[in-house]
């Protein structure tokens, strides 16, 4: 697997400290002055790192370990999946914090949902060709297949909806209109 299950569960918990510490910079931040940090942005990094870079992640690495379990194997295409999911989730948290929406972390996003895609048909392809099928296989096919079809709702949501707060600035400095889709 790369690096073993206790490792990425080690970094799955890392990563959830790197939340709760984050949690506690926005909740200091209602009561005390950070000029230097976008209360918005940080949010954004915030929740964004929190659902990519720990609930996936952790989620991951176990689906991974239960496939583990069941073969004895773990294809390769999972290990690069969760590097690069880890990888696109730091990437969400540090432009989310410095730029809010923008080129970058909407780039970071994308590539996180482009990764839950790859891994939910993978897995659910692996699923689906053991002969002995358990009731938990269909959960986890039933949970990757919500998980991708809301994924496009994400994708909308990020395009502009006339409200200047979620208009994503795509360079910083500059506005990019993306009214190619109906508001």
């Amino acid at each position: 697997m790369g690096i073993s299950l206790r490792n990425w569960i080690r970094v799955s918990f890392l990563n959830l400290l790197v939340v709760a510490f984050l949690g506690i910079i926005l909740r200091y931040k209602i009561a005390f002055s950070l000029p230097f940090i976008e209360q918005k942005n940080l949010h954004h990094g915030h929740s964004h790192f929190a659902f990519s870079g720990w609930v996936t992640q952790v989620l991951m690495v176990l689906m991974v370990q239960y496939i583990y379990r069941l073969t004895g194997r773990v294809r390769k295409i999972y290990t690069a999946l969760l590097y690069i999911n880890l990888f696109s989730a730091y990437g969400m948290l540090v432009f989310f914090i410095l730029w809010g929406y923008g080129f970058w972390s909407i780039g970071f996003s994308v590539l996180s949902i482009a990764v839950s895609v790859v891994f939910a048909i993978g897995y659910i392809r692996d699923l689906l060709i053991r002969d002995r099928k358990k009731v938990s296989h269909w959960w986890f096919t039933a949970a990757l297949i919500f998980s991708v079809l809301s994924s496009p709702g994400y994708l909308c949501r990020s395009l502009p909806d006339g409200q200047s707060h979620h208009t994503p600035e795509l360079v910083p400095g500059r506005r990019v209109l993306l009214s190619a889709l109906p508001v």
